[in-house]
């Protein structure tokens, strides 16, 4: 039996990669959090279709459409559909439907010595952080902070070419992505996934300003962070990087679409400064 929980160690040193995706690679698709799969089906429809459309398999996890209140299935069926991916041989990457606010449900139940054993492409975002950084903490599994399939990828009429474009270059290369160019355009109008609105029309686009760098300046490093409101989920715990894991790393956030305020932010921010969070990452040269 492999290590369980949130209890388990591993050298700061260890990263393990992936291998990167070809067409004809097989990925598997879970819901580790909210119920969106049976609330929404057509979208995981469109987000198979258009991975499928790239040439690659994806197969849908056994629990994905399961329904428990709020969140798709019980923490055990969500984690052992995670489980059942990573040890299938036959499957080169994990792809997450959609976020919510419950992956941490389940880290109990994973088997980390398995995942380590198993290294394959894990990615997804927002809720999706708390395995994102947990799997990296425990295993050094290196994971990808990357849409979701039912949000950009099964956009109407197709997914952002700007976030294809970014995705194969990450996913598909196995060197390092260079710059990464700030998208043209972005969007924040929902429209409804229950009522089909939209399948009506495509969301709305404004043109993006570009970058706001609030100190200029270069540093290298590990990424690690993801949804700020997510990694609270393991404050406190061992799947939380400890010091080591952060020595010399570059911190990033995103923000939930609940729209935080800035005096949220700061708070929490300083507790990671309290932390020794900050003080170990990198420094701007």
């Amino acid at each position: 039996m492999g290590a369980r929980g949130c209890g388990a160690e591993r050298e700061a040193s260890t990263l393990l990669r992936a291998r990167a995706l070809r067409p004809g690679s097989t990925i598997g698709v879970i819901a580790p959090s909210w119920c969106g799969p049976a609330l929404a089906p057509h979208r995981v429809a469109r987000g198979r279709a258009f991975l499928e459309s790239l040439g690659y398999r994806v197969v849908l996890a056994p629990h994905l459409f399961e329904r428990r209140r709020w969140t798709a299935g019980t923490p055990e069926q969500r984690a052992a559909d995670i489980m059942d991916l990573f040890a299938d041989p036959g499957v080169d990457g994990i792809w997450a439907a959609i976020g919510g606010d419950h992956s941490c449900q389940f880290l109990p139940h994973l088997d980390w010595s398995r995942i380590a054993a198993h290294p394959k492409v894990f990615i997804g975002y927002s809720d999706v952080t708390v395995l994102n950084v947990a799997i990296w903490t425990m295993t050094g599994l290196v994971t990808f902070n990357g849409p979701a399939l039912m949000d950009e990828i099964a956009e109407y009429p197709a997914p952002p070419p700007y976030a294809v474009r970014q995705l194969r270059r990450v996913l598909t290369e196995p060197s390092a992505p260079g710059t990464v160019e700030p998208a043209a355009e972005w969007s924040e109008e929902r429209l409804d996934w229950i009522s089909r609105e939209d399948l009506t029309r495509p969301r709305a686009y404004r043109p993006a300003p570009g970058w706001t760098w609030l100190r200029p300046g270069t540093a290298e490093g590990v990424l690690v962070g993801g949804c700020l409101a997510s990694l609270q989920h393991l404050r406190g715990t061992p799947c939380f990087p400890r010091a080591a894991e952060l020595s010399g790393a570059i911190l990033f956030w995103e923000l939930s679409d609940g729209r935080p305020d800035a005096a949220w932010v700061d708070g929490v921010l300083q507790d990671y400064e309290n932390m020794g969070v900050v003080s170990t990452a990198a420094r701007f040269a």
